[in-house]
């Protein structure tokens, strides 16, 4: 017989690290509006628009927002971007994993 010690505690998957969904730069979640020089990512198009704002959806469809999150803000850091702000996500549904993500990618 072969015993496998499996231990409930041992992270095996990338995403369970912190580390794993951060862009590498800091970044602050709920925010209302950027501060001087951040890139402020949005949830849906606004009509005012502004070179830092980024978004993850036309249309503020929370499905598209999860599939793009990790490609925009790694543009926005190779854009050149010290810092990151995002505004509020609805926390229902998939907003749920979004604000997750963004959670554990604000420990930098």
């Amino acid at each position: 017989m072969i015993f496998i010690k499996n231990s409930s505690k041992k992270k095996i998957a990338p995403g369970q690290f912190h580390l794993h969904y951060s862009p590498g730069i800091p970044l602050r979640i709920n925010a209302k509006k950027p501060k001087k020089e951040e890139a402020f990512v949005l949830v849906k198009k606004r009509k005012t628009t502004f070179k830092n704002y980024y978004y993850l959806s036309k249309k503020n469809n929370l499905q598209q927002s999860a599939k793009n999150l990790y490609t925009l803000l790694r543009k926005i850091k190779k854009d050149g971007y010290k810092m990151i702000a995002v505004e509020k996500i609805q926390n229902k549904g998939i907003g749920k994993t979004i604000n997750d993500r963004l959670k554990r990618a604000s420990k930098f």
